[in-house]
Parts: C-alpha cells; sequence; structure tokens
C-alpha cells in the first residue's frame, strides 16, 4: 500500500520557533585591562581632569578600584593588607628598607637602623660603630646587600658596611699617607748587597714605595726609596733577595700593606707584593721580595697600579647597587658621576688599580644619575645601563656603561670607563623608578611609564614606547609634576607603581600593570599616609607579598590568593565597563532581557547598576543588589532589564570579595517582541521532580504556561 503523501511542512528546530524568537547569548569573559583616560565621569570627578565618555572596548572593564585581573583571566577582589611593623614610639620611618632572608632592615628619622624578622613585632637597632669620628649620627639613605655584608650609605656621603649576621656596621678612619721607607726598614738577604748611593758594586737602581689597605681602598703611595744592588732585580732568587720590615700603626684598621717599584731610569712604579696583616689592625710586618718573580695569586686582589688618590675614606656616594658581583655607586656631590667598585677581594675600592674607578655622564650639563641597572643585548652580553634626568631641562637620557682595557704590561691590565648615550631611549626620574622586567626596563618619565626593549644592542638606534597612555591623567594631571619620589615594584610579572609623597590625591594608590596582558589597575589603601618604599616581601618563612612602607607603619599586600574566602573584605571597591553594544557592529535597537553573572565565590554586598539610552532616548537606570554574608561558591545572579537598546554600560562597586569569571547578556535580535515569559526552564525552575504543574520551554505560548 502506497505511503499517504502530505504536503505538511515538518516542524523547524526548537519546536516550531523562528530562529529569531530565542536570545541570543552574548558571552564577557578574557578580561583585558582599563583605560583611565577614557573611563566615565566618576573616577575622573575623583582623581583627575574630567572626561565624559566611555569608548572602552567590550572586554575592557575600568578596575578602578581594589580588583585586578588574575592570570587565568577573571577579576578578583585584593587581599586585605595587614601590618608588619609599627614605628617605634616617638620615631618615624623614612622610607629606606632593605629585606635579606627574613630580616627586615628599616630607618628612622631619629636616625636609627633598625632589624626585626618577619612575624615579630620587636625592633632591634644595628650598631653603628662610628671610627671616622664623624660627630652626628649618620642618617641612612639607602641600604643594599652583597658580598655577605650589609651596605648602608648616609645623607653626608660615607660608606658603612658591617657583616650581615653581626648587625654592626662602620665606617673607617681616614688613614694618612705613608712616609717612605728608610734604611732600617729594607735589609738584604743571601747574596744580595744594598747601598744608599751609586756605585760600582752597586750599579743597579731601585726605587721603592708602598700603601696601606683598609676596607674602602688604598692610600696614595709614598715617596720612592731609592737604593742601588749588586744584582738586577730580573735576576734575584731564594738565594738573593730582599726583605722589608717594620711597623704599621695600630688604630687605623690597616689590612694589608703593597709594595711597589721601580728600576733604573724608567718612571712608573710596577707592583711588587703585597702583605695582609692576619689581624686586620695592622703592627708589625717583616716579608721578604724576590724580584721581578711576583706571587700572581696576589693579583686579583692588589692594586695592580700605584694609587695617586687616598680611598680609604670609602665611596662619597648616597646609593649603591650590586650587579654582577660589582659595585655600583652614585648620588654623590657630583650627581652625574658614577663610581664603579673593583673586584672581588676589593669590592668597595674604587680606585683603577683593583678594576675600579669612575665616568661622568656629560658633566656641566645638569644630568643626574637616578637609576643604574644591566640589560642582556641581542649578542647575550650584559650591559650596565645609567637612567638620569636633567633639573635643568626635565629631559630624561640613558647612557650604557662602556669598559676599555690599558695594557699596563705584557701581563697585567687596568680597565677605564665610559658613558655612550642611547639614542631614542629615556632616563628615569626618581631613584626607585626604573627596574629591568621581562620584556624590558621600565621607567618612570614626565610623560609617563616608559618601556625600552631588552634586545637591543648598546649603540641601536630605538623608540620608547609608554605603557601608561592607559592612566595618561595621572602623569599629565596637576600632580603629575611630583615624580621624584615615584616606585616602581616587579612582582610576578605584575609592575606595581606608587607615585609617592607629594602627590596628595594618589599617595596611597598603587597603579597596577600586568606585562602579559597589558591591563591596568587600582588598589586603593586604607591608609592615611603617603607611602614612602615598596618592598617585595619573599622569604621561606613568610607569606609573599608587596612591602608598603609609611610613616608610622609598614604593611603588607598579599600577592598569594590563600586568604580565607570566607573572611569579608573591609576595602570598597569600583568596577566600571565601556559601552557594551548589543551587536558587533552596532546595527540596530534590540531587546535586552537579562543579564546573567557568574562568580566562583562571593561574600559580601554589591551593587550592579546598568545605564543605558531607550529607543525614546531616555536615560534608564537599572540596578541589581547582591548580599551574602555567607561564602556563596558558583554563584549565578540574573539582573532583568526589559528594555530596547543599542548599548549599555555597567557598573560593579560595594564591600566584597569575590572572583568574577564572566557575566552573559541576553539579547533579542527582533526588535518588536513583546509579551515574553522569562525564566522558566529545567535549570531555573522552583518545581520539583513531581509538582503537579508542568515543565515547559516554549516561550511563545502563553497558554501552554497557564493550562495543562
Amino acid at each position: 500500500m502506497a505511503q499517504k503523501k502530505t504536503n505538511k511542512k515538518q516542524p523547524a528546530a526548537g519546536g516550531g520557533r523562528k530562529s529569531s524568537s530565542e536570545p541570543r547569548v552574548q558571552d564577557f569573559k578574557m578580561f583585558q585591562g582599563c583605560n583611565f583616560e577614557l573611563s566615565p565621569r566618576e573616577f575622573a570627578d575623583l582623581y583627575f581632569e574630567e572626561h565624559d565618555q566611555t569608548d572602552l572596548m567590550q572586554n575592557f572593564m575600568v578596575l578602578q578600584n581594589n580588583c585586578a585581573i588574575t592570570s587565568n583571566n577573571t577579576i578578583e577582589t585584593r587581599n586585605n593588607i595587614e601590618t608588619l611593623f609599627e614605628a617605634p614610639a616617638g620615631d618615624d620611618f623614612t622610607g629606606t628598607s632593605l629585606l635579606v632572608g627574613d630580616e627586615l632592615y628599616a630607618v628612622t628619622a631619629n636616625h636609627q637602623l633598625l632589624y626585626a624578622n618577619l612575624g615579630d613585632d620587636e625592633w632591634e637597632a644595628v650598631h653603628v660603630v662610628d671610627k671616622a669620628s664623624l660627630g652626628a649620627n649618620p642618617l641612612f639613605t639607602s641600604l643594599a646587600y652583597g658580598d655577605d655584608q650589609l651596605i648602608a650609605l648616609d645623607s653626608s656621603r660615607h660608606l658603612w658596611t658591617g657583616p650581615i649576621g653581626s648587625h654592626v656596621v662602620s665606617n673607617a678612619k681616614a688613614i694618612p699617607n705613608p712616609s717612605p721607607l728608610t734604611s732600617a726598614n729594607v735589609i738584604a738577604k743571601g747574596t744580595l748587597v744594598i747601598s744608599s748611593t751609586l756605585t760600582e758594586a752597586c750599579p743597579y737602581r731601585i726605587g721603592l714605595a708602598y700603601t696601606y689597605v683598609n676596607k674602602f681602598g688604598p692610600t696614595a703611595v709614598s715617596d720612592q726609596y731609592v737604593i742601588y744592588a749588586n744584582t738586577p732585580v730580573s735576576e734575584w732568587h731564594a738565594g738573593c733577595y730582599l726583605q722589608l720590615t717594620g711597623n704599621a700603626p695600630t688604630n687605623l684598621d690597616i689590612l694589608a700593606m703593597e709594595l711597589y717599584y721601580v728600576v733604573d731610569n724608567a718612571s712608573s712604579l710596577q707592583f711588587a707584593t703585597r702583605y695582609d696583616f692576619g689581624t686586620g689592625q695592622g703592627g708589625a710586618y717583616r716579608f721578604n721580595w724576590v724580584g721581578y718573580l711576583t706571587d700572581v695569586s696576589m693579583w686579583p686582589m692588589a692594586n695592580l697600579t700605584a694609587p695617586t688618590t687616598n680611598y680609604t675614606e670609602g665611596v662619597p656616594a648616597s646609593r649603591c647597587t650590586m650587579i654582577d658581583g660589582r659595585f655600583y655607586f652614585w648620588g654623590g656631590e657630583r650627581p652625574d658621576r658614577l663610581w664603579i667598585g673593583g673586584n672581588p677581594g676589593n669590592l668597595f675600592s674604587i680606585s683603577p688599580g683593583t678594576g675600579g674607578g669612575y665616568v661622568d655622564v656629560e658633566p656641566g650639563s645638569g644630568l643626574r644619575i637616578r637609576v643604574v641597572t644591566k640589560y642582556k643585548t641581542q649578542s647575550g652580553n650584559n650591559i650596565v645601563t645609567m637612567l638620569t634626568d636633567c633639573e635643568n631641562s626635565r629631559k630624561e637620557q640613558r647612557f650604557n656603561l662602556v669598559e676599555n682595557s690599558i695594557s699596563l704590561s705584557s701581563e697585567q691590565s687596568m680597565k677605564s670607563w665610559q658613558a655612550e648615550q642611547v639614542a631614542g631611549a629615556v632616563g628615569c626620574k626618581s631613584y626607585d623608578g626604573g627596574l629591568v622586567c621581562e620584556d624590558g626596563i621600565y621607567a618612570v618619565s614626565r610623560y609617563g611609564l616608559a618601556l625600552t626593549t631588552l634586545t637591543m644592542d648598546y649603540n641601536s638606534q630605538i623608540r620608547t614606547n609608554y605603557v601608561s597612555d592607559p592612566i595618561k591623567p595621572a602623569f599629565t594631571s596637576r600632580f603629575g609634576y611630583h615624580l621624584g619620589n615615584a616606585h616602581l615594584l616587579d612582582v610576578d610579572g605584575i609592575i606595581y607603581l606608587a607615585f609617592g609623597a607629594g602627590n596628595t590625591e594618589v599617595d596611597n594608590v598603587l597603579f597596577c600593570y600586568d606585562i602579559d596582558k597589558k591591563a591596568w589597575w587600582t588598589y586603593t589603601l586604607d591608609i592615611d599616609e603617603p607611602i614612602l618604599k615598596l618592598i617585595h616581601i619573599d622569604a621561606d618563612t613568610y607569606r609573599e607579598g608587596i612591602g608598603i612602607v609609611t610613616t608610622n607603619y609598614i604593611y603588607l599586600l598579599p600577592t598569594m590568593m590563600d586568604d580565607d574566602p570566607t573572611v569579608e573584605a573591609d576595602f570598597d571597591f569600583l568596577i566600571e565597563s565601556g559601552e557594551l553594544s548589543t551587536t558587533q557592529p552596532v546595527q540596530n535597537w534590540h531587546h535586552l532581557t537579562q543579564i546573567e553573572f557568574n562568580f566562583d565565590y562571593f561574600i559580601g554586598e554589591m551593587d550592579i547598576e546598568l545605564t543605558c539610552i531607550d529607543q525614546f532616548g531616555r536615560k534608564l537606570i537599572t540596578r541589581k543588589h547582591i548580599e551574602h554574608w555567607d561564602t556563596m561558591y558558583n554563584l549565578t545572579e540574573w539582573m532583568r532589564v526589559d528594555t530596547k537598546v543599542e548599548s549599555y554600560k555597567l557598573r560593579f562597586r560595594g564591600c566584597a570579595r569575590f572572583r568574577l569569571t564572566h557575566f552573559m547578556s541576553k539579547v533579542y535580535p527582533m526588535s518588536s517582541r513583546q509579551g515574553l515569559v522569562y525564566g522558566f526552564d529545567d535549570r531555573q525552575s522552583h518545581n520539583q521532580w513531581n509538582d503537579i504543574h508542568p515543565y515547559f520551554k516554549d516561550y511563545n505560548s502563553i497558554r501552554d504556561a497557564i493550562f495543562v
């Protein structure tokens, strides 16, 4: 029997509903950052000049306060700050601080250098030994760590050092330039015969000079004492040598004595040998010199050229850093001068004879060295670079430190230095405003936070990229001129920027920049003091985070999300979106029915405000209040809008702890749809499995919603 034909159309997918009758979903996630310059007027009124526009991309959220974009591209509120330390009674912190292991060092306004272990709340004083009898207690301006030493420089440009575990730092007495040797100090041994005058038996002229050395370097060389020998220096041996004996001062912390010589009519002194005082306090000495056969093992620690300057008072600087085992000092009476420390064994000596020296950066131009750091070139070489600014013109420049070698003999050489400007690069405005990160050198300049790539050779022509354009008002507004106290800190690929004292509008605000996501956000800290210093708290025995030094307290802003999520927040947050359109590109009015917000966790309260202009030109505001005082996990909240719009914007504010993974907008593309029923489906229904009321999924049938 033939099957009866029918002209009945097959039902369309979805039970006969038109394809345009169901809502389309726009999913907003993978948040990419923010732009404060284009942010709504609300934030502009709080901090910056007025900008009445919000033309951000859809995935850009203006994280104005206490929220961050996490590694999994969600929006999460920050941890609470913790109080690590309080300043001693009647005293204030200056901001100068240093963390070594789990010991934190801090300087106070009353000229104290204190230390305490993380987790403790009691400060102990570092013993400051003034061997040079300077008179007043030093006010330290810089702390550093290297060669297992605590290094401190004070406002009067004196250098203090001490073993890191001893909790003692000291300067050094200046050692007077030594007097010449005498006949009582030199004794001929073996077959060697010497005379104070030229004779037929002793025709070979030898000039002897020496220096004393302390922990900061050598004195200037003494005047020569001339003798005549029966055998030339080059032919001396174990049976023909010269013995030197005498007494060095015992109250000047003399570590060593270095001997130099010159033969015949030569004019340049050459290094002969070195005698180390075992006690480090000078005293009697007696050692042998076997002529030209010098012990080369002394060369790395000795001054290979006779010094003409007394270096025993230390480096006249106020800042220092250690790069690849060598110290660099700057910030002295000559702000354009960089001092270079010596080789291992003479790290605090700037004597050219130990590999040290100095270089002046365009002297007379007003340039000031602010930051000294290093970067790696395309060839893999490490280059030391200097970021400078100019007090005359407010311009910033960058210079690379170029090293040259000068041969002293066929076996010995010494180093010299010169500064070479890097074309197209910028310098820095503050001592703590520059750092090297994974993708380049960041520096606080007058036009913003500048980035220079790491992969450029020292003579490459480069241009600077300003990554701070999204927060440009922070640099260009009335407080953008006060950049001398700015601080930068890099923690796990996020740069934290604080403008510091002098910027009262934002002196308690941290500007945060994610290097990978190119995203900015801010943390407004609940403190009433300016941020004086940022340090990285990273110890095995304590929680990782950002150390925030203020006048009266040192706080910790944890960067590890191990806070108890059931703990309520005690800070407000503010998030705003750009204009979110109902279609891309914007084509017509569409019916925005509902927005769904999804949280991994939530505790506290939040107000969500949607602002839009409807088809009649009216400004409409829809609000949703979320309040949960017990931690809710995998929380979903819905906001009913039911308005025809082309675009809209959202604002989230409140006091809560949460992680927002995404939100979805449900939009009907047919602008004439009316009389719809929302939310009746399996997932959102309040019915139970045996309820007499049926489930249904047909949004178009009012009859099915009422009758069985």
